[in-house]
């Protein structure tokens, strides 16, 4: 082995595996409960899309929940969910004007009530999305309280990522119940954002 190998040696076996442990956060203690999603929110935001057969609620809402306590965020999920049952033939995929190259999966194809698949999969983007991120901010806002501070700055993404109301609200200073009435009120309309306390030196 050259000196230039054992000075930038690459970390083997248990080396990586504490190295990755030093790096992430452990988010399995009580304080971090409320990081997720509960199963009963998702279930009723899943519902509420209007999309989905009731009989085939319940398993979509399994995954949902699974994933998102895999520390997945909502992407993950969905991808699962509508890739659920066998994948439909390219034949398939174009009788029902899809690309032949989708993958969309039987069960969740046979799962839709109303409308068509991208409006099936948009809505349910769209209800995991933001039962995820207020999950998070409120669990955010929560430790901000813990904490002692009082007031935070609404950030937005920025650009043409922003939401109106998150155009609306961006840097705008808030105090922390304000926030949190916020959250619970208006949740879809700020899912991409974020809240950054306010903390005096």
């Amino acid at each position: 082995m050259s000196w230039f190998s054992k000075i930038f040696k690459l970390p083997q076996g248990d080396d990586i595996k504490a190295i990755a442990a030093s790096l992430s956060i452990d988010t399995s203690g009580p304080e971090f409960a409320d990081l997720y999603p509960t199963r009963d929110a998702l279930n009723k935001a899943i519902a509420r899309t209007e999309r989905f057969k009731p009989s085939d609620i319940e398993w979509i809402t399994d995954i949902a929940f699974a994933r998102m306590n895999d520390a997945m965020n909502f992407k993950g999920p969905v991808q699962e969910i509508t890739r659920a049952g066998a994948l439909m033939t390219p034949d398939a995929l174009k009788a029902q004007g899809l690309n032949a190259r989708r993958k969309i999966g039987a069960r969740f194809f046979e799962a839709i009530t109303v409308g068509k698949v991208d409006e099936a999969v948009e809505a349910l983007e769209l209800a995991l999305h933001t039962e995820w991120s207020k999950a998070n901010q409120l669990h955010n806002l929560r430790r901000m309280q813990k904490l002692g501070i009082k007031f935070c700055e609404f950030r937005a993404p920025g650009g043409d990522a922003n939401l109106p109301l998150e155009s609306e609200l961006s840097g705008k200073r808030l105090s922390i119940d304000e926030a949190i009435d916020l959250v619970k009120s208006r949740a879809a309309d700020i899912r991409r954002s974020v809240f950054a306390g306010e903390v005096k030196f």
